[in-house]
């Protein structure tokens, strides 16, 4: 059983996911969101047909589905197609996705909804977390401890940078250290405003 006491910013504690793999077969994602992997792939034939191997199909909006079924679509795509496709549907996912827009004015708002989109888009069990913090002025931290895999992550950070940057130019990188491809915890994204 998974440790569910909680830190003070109200996220899990001891909790360790592992790459494709639900916390339990009782958490489910929205359809909007399972919609993402169509628009993310380069051929929509073969999104379909993932989602079809998974029962994920016919795909309704307003249904929910299990996340380990929608977590074994990205395994696939990951053994399949590789690090780019994945980089691509997350990159989808701000636009497929309910995100809180009224809160989203720049790039700091955008990477704070992140984790209220991603928990407004799961439900029945413990999901992890997407967790914000300022670093310094024009250096944030997405700390990401959750079940998917890293380029995904990247994906959908990078697309809202570019979505809220206006004219100012940004770094995201994947911080070296603890990295869910090889078996950490979570991984670490920083957002870095470059000097004009």
């Amino acid at each position: 059983m998974a440790d569910l006491a909680t830190s003070a910013d109200g996220h899990p504690n001891g909790r360790t996911f592992r790459p494709f793999e639900a916390s339990s077969s009782t958490v489910e994602v929205d359809g909007r969101t399972v919609q993402s992997v169509i628009s993310g792939m380069m051929l929509r034939s073969v999104g379909l047909e993932l989602l079809r191997r998974e029962g994920l199909d016919p795909l309704r909006p307003e249904r929910w589905y299990p996340m380990q079924a929608w977590l074994n679509v990205f395994r696939t795509i990951h053994e399949r197609l590789g690090a780019d496709t994945l980089y691509s549907v997350g990159y989808r996912i701000p636009q497929a996705a309910e995100f809180p827009s009224h809160m989203m004015k720049d790039v700091a708002t955008a990477l704070q909804s992140i984790d209220i989109a991603y928990h407004n888009a799961h439900r029945n069990g413990d999901i992890g977390y997407y967790e914000f913090s300022q670093l310094g002025d024009g250096t944030y931290q997405i700390r990401c401890n959750n079940p998917y895999p890293c380029d995904f992550d990247l994906g959908i950070i990078s697309s809202l940078v570019e979505r809220f940057r206006g004219s100012l130019v940004f770094n995201v990188v994947h911080v070296a250290g603890s990295c869910r491809k090889i078996g950490g915890a979570e991984c670490r994204y920083q957002v870095t405003r470059q000097p004009r």
